[in-house]
């Protein structure tokens, strides 16, 4: 492998426009159009960035400012962060699905100088609260009043000069939707963004003339500062279960992409319309899952319908990826949990049992266990904390003897007799069933393999368990299920809907605290949303 890139300049943009003068006429990326595909090469990426520097510039965003964007993926979007990187100033990133009152509550953590948004939107910010200490306003798609257009001038920018940047120099906080509590904003510096891009690159080694489809904005920087080619899918891709396999299976072969990264519900669409249609991909190569736990039934639609591409499940978070991996082989490996994989060799990971409150300065090694435990990690590419929010940082963030910041997954598994790490479940869903104590997904990921089952959840309310299940369903097929529930003695309440709700994210993990809600109000959603089943 060949040595890992380092930016001159210490600033992370510096990787992309480095490719841009090593490979000017190389296609960068690729957005879907119904008027045709719009295909950009690194030298227009990289006007388009010096583009956005000299405005945002010339409206006196500096250094260690901060700039909130909120407008949907498009190659403006990937330019912009670019360009806020390379003036020295600090991009904030937002998760549109968290809902107005906990997109309030990140605003307010970000205290960010501007905000880019689209004229639609913008037309709102008077609204919110929140909004009204912002200093200065930028639209990305045309006029709005007291608001500032940006990147839409069609004249050729002068050549921008790259802010040189140290280590611990802020580029990047991300706020995500959580279930509770006020969302937690992620801070990546630039070493950290580094990191995170020579991890990718250990874990996933380039190949030559690749051409890579994704879901994941992370993977399209990583992408950018390869000089690889980036596919966009021709899907809304905050929602990647609602994707056309068809179109996409067009694209794929057009574009002839050798390597695929994407959500399961996204690739369970996409390996059930190859099966349908007796088709294959021959130039793909590789495919990375991430997102969510990977059922063995997908796995094994994986192996059946894309034999020759080296599948890999990928465990990580937003606050380290990649964690771990599992590369998809047939015969499955079946337990009653949900893989992971083996941890990258880059990573220190631990199962422990951490009390509460969390320890600070001590021998973890005290609190592992080779049992089901709670997963912690440190490395380089693990996010160190969170800004603003001393409680996120006491709860989620661990440091050990040695002065290393641990992160807590809130995840629970184990490792098996060969090193690999599976998942039984999040620490905030053990189910206490009367005097049982269960984790989830030993009984989702049982009953996931049972071909009727197209979905399971199992839930805790009041000290009992309830078990949530979506089936191509008939009669018998719930009798099929009190069956296996008797026999297993775990007696729990079985409920049966017509789908379960997912994360807004990746569409690909179960919603549980809609379920929660569910439970709580019950005399309304079990005519509406589930009924409950008599056993």
């Amino acid at each position: 492998m060949n040595p890992l890139p380092h930016p001159p300049s210490g600033n992370i943009a510096d990787l992309l426009l480095q490719k841009a003068q090593e490979h000017p006429d190389t296609i960068a990326i690729v957005f879907p159009h119904e008027k045709g595909d719009i295909k950009y090469t690194y030298a227009q990426l990289q006007e388009k960035v010096w583009t956005f520097m000299q405005e945002l510039r010339e409206n006196n965003i500096q250094k260690n400012d901060r700039v909130v964007i909120l407008f949907p993926v498009s190659v403006q979007l990937y330019t912009l962060i670019a360009a806020i990187y390379s003036i020295g100033a600090v991009a904030v990133l937002i998760d549109p699905g968290m809902g107005l009152s906990r997109i309030t509550s990140a605003l307010k953590t970000a205290k960010p100088k501007a905000l880019v948004s689209t004229k639609k939107a913008l037309k709102f910010r008077w609204f919110i609260p929140a909004l009204w200490r912002i200093h200065t306003f930028f639209c990305i798609d045309g006029l709005s009043w007291g608001c500032i257009p940006i990147g839409q001038s069609h004249t050729t920018p002068q050549p921008q000069s790259m802010v040189a940047r140290k280590e611990t120099d802020q580029a990047l906080i991300t706020f995500t939707s959580g279930s509770t509590g006020a969302p937690k904003g992620a801070n990546r510096h630039h070493q950290f963004l580094l990191a995170q891009h020579h991890a990718l690159l250990r874990s996933f080694p380039p190949h030559e003339n690749q051409i890579d489809m994704t879901c994941f904005p992370v993977v399209v920087f990583h992408n950018l500062s390869c000089g690889h080619t980036t596919i966009i899918p021709d899907c809304d891709i905050a929602k990647p279960a609602t994707m056309n396999p068809e179109i996409i299976c067009r694209q794929l072969q057009q574009y002839s992409v050798t390597s695929l990264s994407a959500a399961p519900a996204f690739i369970e669409k996409l390996t059930a319309y190859l099966k349908q249609t007796n088709q294959t991909l021959p130039s793909l190569k590789i495919m990375a899952l991430g997102g969510a736990p990977i059922s063995a039934r997908l796995q094994q639609n994986i192996c059946d319908t894309l034999p020759h591409t080296d599948a890999i499940a990928v465990y990580g978070s937003t606050e380290a990826e990649p964690m771990a991996h599992h590369h998809i082989r047939t015969p499955i490996i079946e337990k009653d949990a949900f893989v992971a994989g083996t941890p990258v060799d880059f990573i220190q990971l631990k199962i422990v049992h951490v009390p509460n409150p969390p320890p600070q300065n001590q021998d973890l090694s005290t609190l592992e266990t080779k049992e089901v435990g709670e997963i912690i990690v440190s490395g380089s590419h693990v996010n160190q904390g969170y800004i603003d929010n001393q409680q996120a940082n006491t709860e989620n963030k661990i440091k050990d003897d040695k002065g290393n910041i641990w992160h807590r997954t809130g995840d629970r598994g184990y490792f098996d007799e060969n090193g690999c790490l599976w998942l039984t479940g999040r620490t905030n869903d053990i189910v206490h069933h009367g005097s049982q104590i269960l984790d989830p997904f030993p009984i989702e990921s049982r009953l996931l393999k049972i071909p009727f089952v197209k979905q399971a959840a199992l839930l805790e309310s009041n000290q009992k368990g309830y078990l949530f299940l979506s089936l191509d369903s008939n009669e018998n097929d719930i009798a099929a299920v009190k069956e296996l529930l008797l026999a297993s003695e775990n007696n729990l309440i079985l409920c049966i809907a017509d789908r379960l709700p997912v994360d807004g994210r990746h569409n690909s993990k179960i919603d549980r605290p809609t379920i929660r809600r569910w439970l709580r109000h019950a005399w309304w959603y079990a005519r509406t949303q589930y009924k409950e089943i008599a056993q």
